[in-house]
């Protein structure tokens, strides 16, 4: 099983789901759905979930139950709250890691 499988499965939290989290996983719509993920953090980067579920790629509840799991996987890191252009409230933001390494070299911070 991928890491990908692991954190998808992890948060499944009813057993009356599974069977179809099995075949979200087996399908490969788990992992093609991280990577969405992960693509849209980088290229709309310090975005919040509701920001980027306007995109219209996946849906705001598919981004915000896979950011988490592609932030325990290492792709993308929270960033510091702000203010939502949508939601009109503080939200988290979402960052990719290789952002976060490039400012560790210079000294710079965002978030």
């Amino acid at each position: 099983m991928s890491k990908i499988d692991e954190l998808v499965e992890r948060d499944a939290g009813l057993e009356t789901s599974k069977e179809a989290l099995e075949e979200f996983v087996r399908s490969g719509a788990a992992a093609r759905q991280m990577r969405v993920v992960i693509e849209l953090v980088m290229e709309h980067e310090g975005w919040t979930s509701l920001e980027l579920g306007a995109l219209g790629r996946l849906d705001r509840y598919q981004i915000a139950r896979t950011l988490p799991q592609a932030e325990r996987a290492g792709a993308i890191r929270r960033g510091d709250p702000r203010m939502c252009r949508i939601g009109n409230r503080r939200a988290l933001t979402w960052w990719p890691v290789r952002e976060q390494l490039r400012l560790d070299l210079d000294g710079g911070r965002h978030g």
